[in-house]
């Protein structure tokens, strides 16, 4: 694919004669090379200046979202191919894990922007142990694709309090100068599919509007930026820099088919826009300043209902909203419709801007909802609802009678006077707390305790074995020994002498 795209680009360009000032191209008769398609560069001059491109013709390669590389050289078919060839970054050329131990390493790779699988470990540690082979694993079954590494943070502990490492392992992703921590399952096939799948490109590309309808269908938020593709007026590297920090949750698109601005009721006069596509609906962004998309982005980045998974509940279950969560089985549509009907009543009234609409799966989490809110798995589905500031939950109404998802007006408005209902504690015992306080504490900062801990398990055993004698050499026990059979001889002796003084005595009496 890159070689013929090199040699089309190549037949097209040596047929300009001499390279000329971009500014006295004929639009008719001049293109470029571009992302693996002819660009006119008289057509688009503004891009082309903005990338650098003054003379023409000009070649650029870019690989992978990497940095954009510009040919310098003759035209022919074999040096091109030779540009292109050079210009693709290798990837884990070798499938082996790789031993990071320094700080310019780590800043090198963020710089990059190339995809790192970086797992910070211990030796000591049970669950980084558990890991290691599959760790491994991962590493020979991304050869090629995604470059995978370890950091041992007992022998490089400042390198580890540099990046927060707080808990062991942990599992960080560096991709397009973003920091991705994954909270999935540790499982290869898990951690396979998460590594390729954020290797690519944060803003992804669509040709229709077909092909963008079904790629919607699988996320519940997305974000579409629609291009009028007569115009080169779009703020695309901005979004490609903002992409990022979303691209675990929200995946991006970007489309020219004026299909899709029709879709979502956009004229050509209002090209570039972003929309947020989400619960059947659209979000359009309205703001005039580009550089307000990321707080809208985050305003509007959570869908209507948010199902509770592994990479989101510390986030949802102890963040700092209120949280009306619907605990039901997997197989109850019924009782999610109802929930999404309430979410959708409270957003029409409030914007839906301090009250976060959740559901559980009360079988998967059912350990949790028995131990967090007393319910057995079997008494599903239900409505509670969470303060986890106040480390509150609710479940019935002024009158005390239990919420119920076929009566929304009454949640709502229960909802909107919690400080009138009986709240239940969330909280543990003080002990527990304390405890559940040490161990954050010791997360946090666990080199340190780590050296307290082993300093005073080392005065204890100073203390313990400080008294102890000294162990005896074989000369000293000899020596002991012979002083030891000597004593019995001398003690041997003087009983005899005495015994023999007492038959002495008894004679004379009797004589």
């Amino acid at each position: 694919m890159v070689r013929l795209l090199t040699v089309a680009a190549t037949a097209i360009l040596t047929a300009i004669a001499q390279a000329k000032n971009l500014n006295d191209v004929d639009s008719k008769t001049v293109t470029a090379f571009k992302d693996g398609a002819l660009l006119n560069c008289a057509a688009h001059k503004k891009f082309c200046l903005e990338m650098g491109i003054s003379r023409i013709p000009t070649l650029q390669s870019n690989f992978n979202g990497g940095e954009w590389k510009q040919y310098v050289g003759d035209f022919s078919t074999d040096t091109v191919d030779k540009f292109v060839r050079g210009s693709q970054i290798k990837r884990n050329e070798h499938g082996k894990n790789v031993e990071l131990t320094t700080s310019a390493q780590l800043k090198a790779i963020i710089e990059s922007k190339e995809p790192w699988f970086v797992k910070f470990y211990a030796p000591w540690c049970t669950h980084c142990k558990h890991l290691a082979p599959t760790w491994e694993s991962l590493a020979k079954k991304l050869q090629g694709k995604v470059n995978v590494a370890e950091v041992n943070c007992e022998e490089n502990r400042a390198l580890c309090q540099e990046y927060k490492i707080a808990g062991l392992p942990t599992l960080n992703y560096f991709v397009h100068g973003a920091t991705l921590k994954y909270t999935g399952e540790r499982k290869l096939d898990k951690l396979l599919e998460y590594a390729i799948k954020m290797s690519g490109s944060p803003v992804h590309n669509v040709d229709t509007d077909r092909e963008l309808e079904t790629l919607l269908r699988a996320s519940d938020v997305n974000l579409v930026y629609v291009r009028n593709a007569k115009k080169d007026d779009h703020q695309l590297p901005l979004l490609e820099k903002v992409a990022p920090e979303f691209m675990e949750h929200i995946p991006f698109f970007t489309t020219t088919d004026h299909k899709t601005a029709l879709r979502y009721n956009l004229k050509e006069s209002d090209l570039p826009a972003a929309i947020i596509v989400k619960d059947g609906n659209f979000h359009v962004f309205n703001d005039a300043d580009i550089q307000n998309i990321v707080p809208w982005i985050h305003k509007e980045r959570h869908p209507l209902v948010t199902r509770i998974l592994p990479h989101n509940s510390n986030r949802i279950l102890k963040g700092k909203d209120v949280v009306v969560l619907g605990i039901t089985k997997p197989d109850d549509a019924d009782s999610e419709l109802k929930l999404r009907d309430i979410a959708k009543l409270y957003r029409d009234e409030h914007s839906g801007k301090d009250i976060t609409f959740a559901l559980l799966d009360g079988e998967l989490w059912g350990n949790y909802i028995y131990r967090a809110f007393g319910i057995h798995s079997h008494k599903l589905p239900t409505v509670i609802v969470l303060d986890p500031k106040k480390e509150m939950y609710y479940d019935s109404h002024a009158n005390k009678a239990k919420f119920a998802f076929d009566k929304p007006e009454e949640i709502l408005k229960s909802i909107k006077n919690l400080e009138e209902l009986t709240g239940i504690s969330t909280a543990a015992s003080k002990t527990m707390n304390v405890l559940d306080k040490f161990f954050v504490s010791f997360g946090d900062h666990w080199i340190l305790w780590t050296t307290v801990l082993f300093g005073a398990l080392t005065g204890v055993y100073w203390l313990l074995v400080r008294d102890e004698p000294k162990p005896l050499t074989p000369a000293e026990i000899r020596e002991q020994a012979k002083r030891e059979v000597a004593k019995r001889n001398q003690e041997k002796k003087m009983q005899e002498i005495e015994d023999a003084g007492k038959t002495t005595s008894v004679s004379e009496k009797e004589g």
